[in-house]
C-alpha cells in the first residue's frame, strides 16, 4: 500500500508520534512518502530519520525566485499533461493558469501535481486540521483519488486557528474527508461540537515504542537524591515557569531534589533568568534539547516526571503530550495537569497526580509527597507501565491504522 503523509514540517524532534507512524507503517510494507509545508532545519534529528532514510517533498513555494516559479509552472503543466488527464487536475491547470496568476496557480497546482507525479496513492493521511482541509482540496484539484485521513490534535488545531477561521474551519474536511482521527476522547468531543459527522470519527491514541524501555523497574537508587524531570519545548503552554517555582519551593524547605530540564525553545532566556532570580542554579538545570536517546537516559536516570501544562495566552492547550506516555512506559510516577485529554491517560492519586492549571502550590504538594515516598513512586510508576501498555502500543496502534487504511481502501468506513 502506498502511503502519503501530509504535514506541516518534517522532521521534528518535538513529533516523535508521526515519525513512529510513518517508520511502523514501513515495517509492515507500506510505501511511505512524506509531504510538507515548510522544510525544518534542526541541528539534531533522530536516529530513525536517517535509519530510514526519511525526507520530505516541499510543497511551499513562496521562498522560490520568479524565474524558477515559471519552471515550476512548467513542471507542473507537463504532468497535468501526462498524468492528469483522468484525474482533473488538467482541466484544473486549463481553468487557473492566467497570465499575472503564476503564484496563484502555482499555490494550487503544483501541491496536486506533486501527488500525481509520485503516486498513485491509496491513502493521504494528513496530520493536523489544516492539512485535512488541504488534503481534501487537492485530491479535487485532481492531485489524488486517495481516501483521506486526518489527525486532529488538541493545541492549534481546536484553538488558536478555531479564533482565527471560526466554527465552521474544517468544513472541507469534515465533509469531504474520508476518516478522522482525534488522539483523544476529549479531542473527539471537541469535533463533534463542532459539527463533524460521528459517522467518520474513531479514537486514534498517540503510541510509544514499549521495546526502548526496560520491560523490569530499575534497581532504586541509594544516595536519597530524587531526581525530578521534565521534557519539553519551552513555551508558555508547557508550564515550565510553574515547575521550577514549585521545585524551588520545596529546595527551601530543605528537600533532598533536583530538577533537570530538556528542550529549547523561546523562553529559553527568561526561565533562565528566572532559575537566578530564585537562586537555585545548583539544583535547577535546563539542559537544551536532547535527541530520543538522550531523552531516554534522563527518563532512566529521573524519580519522577513533570508536565504542568497550562492553557496559554492564544487558548492552546497540550492534547496528551507524548512524552508523559514515555515517562510512565519507564515506571516514572507523573505531576500534570488535569485539563484536556491528560486526564485520560494519568489517573489522579492511582499513576501520578493531576493538578490545576498553575496551581505552584499543589504541584509542590504533590512532588513533596512523592520525594518522600518511595514504595508510592514504585508503586504508580507500575500502575503507569500498565496504563501505557493498555492504552498507548505503539505497535499494536500501527497494526490498528494499517486495518484502517486497508477498510477504506476497500471501501469500508475504517472505524
Amino acid at each position: 500500500m502506498k502511503v502519503a503523509f501530509l504535514l506541516n514540517k518534517f522532521p521534528l524532534l518535538s513529533e516523535t508520534f508521526v515519525l513512529n507512524q510513518i517508520t511502523g507503517l514501513i515495517d509492515r510494507g507500506c510505501a511511505v512518502d512524506v509531504y510538507v509545508r515548510g522544510r525544518v532545519r534542526e541541528e539534531k534529528v533522530h536516529a530513525d530519520v536517517e535509519r530510514y532514510g526519511l525526507s520530505a517533498v516541499d510543497l511551499h513555494q513562496d521562498r522560490l525566485a520568479p524565474d524558477e516559479k515559471l519552471g515550476l509552472l512548467a513542471h507542473t503543466l507537463k504532468t497535468a499533461l501526462w498524468r492528469g488527464r483522468s484525474t482533473g487536475l488538467l482541466g484544473a491547470c486549463l481553468r487557473k493558469v492566467r497570465p499575472g496568476r503564476v503564484h496563484d496557480a502555482l499555490v494550487e497546482l503544483y501541491p496536486a501535481a506533486a501527488l500525481l507525479e509520485r503516486g498513485p496513492y491509496s491513502i493521504v493521511h494528513a496530520h493536523y486540521g489544516i492539512n485535512g482541509n488541504w488534503a481534501t482540496a487537492l485530491r479535487s484539484l485532481g492531485g489524488s483519488r486517495a481516501k483521506v485521513v486526518t489527525t486532529f490534535h488538541d493545541g492549534f488545531d481546536l484553538s488558536a486557528y478555531l479564533a482565527l477561521h471560526g466554527r465552521d474551519a474544517y468544513r472541507p474536511v469534515f465533509e469531504h474527508g474520508d476518516l478522522i482521527l482525534p488522539i483523544s476522547e476529549a479531542v473527539q468531543r471537541r469535533l463533534l461540537d463542532l459539527g463533524c459527522p460521528a459517522s467518520k470519527l474513531a479514537v486514534h491514541r498517540v503510541g510509544v515504542d514499549l521495546r526502548r524501555f526496560p520491560a523490569q523497574a530499575p534497581a532504586p537508587r541509594t544516595d536519597g537524591i530524587v531526581r525530578i524531570c521534565s521534557v519539553a519545548r519551552l513555551v508558555e503552554m508547557k508550564g515550565v515557569e510553574h515547575g521550577i517555582r514549585a521545585v524551588a519551593r520545596l529546595l527551601r524547605e530543605g528537600a533532598a531534589v533536583e530538577y533537570r530540564i530538556a528542550g529549547d525553545g523561546p523562553l529559553q532566556a527568561e526561565l533562565r533568568a528566572l532559575i537566578s532570580e530564585l537562586g537555585v542554579e545548583e539544583k535547577v538545570r535546563l539542559l537544551g534539547w536532547q535527541e530520543m536517546r538522550e531523552v531516554e537516559r534522563l527518563l532512566a536516570e529521573s524519580d519522577v516526571f513533570l508536565a504542568p501544562s497550562v492553557t496559554d495566552a492564544q487558548g492552546s492547550q497540550e492534547g496528551i503530550p507524548t512524552v508523559l506516555m514515555e515517562a510512565m512506559a519507564n515506571r516514572m510516577p507523573v505531576v500534570s495537569t488535569a485539563y484536556s485529554g491528560i486526564p485520560e491517560l494519568v489517573r489522579d492519586g492511582v499513576d501520578g497526580y493531576l493538578t490545576a492549571e498553575a496551581d505552584v502550590e499543589a504541584i509542590a504538594d504533590r512532588l513533596r509527597r512523592l520525594a518522600e515516598s518511595p514504595a508510592q513512586r514504585r508503586a504508580m510508576g507500575e500502575k503507569g507501565r500498565e496504563q501505557v501498555e493498555a492504552l498507548h502500543d505503539i505497535e499494536r496502534l500501527n497494526d490498528r491504522l494499517l486495518d484502517r487504511y486497508r477498510a477504506l481502501a476497500r471501501g469500508e468506513s475504517g472505524r
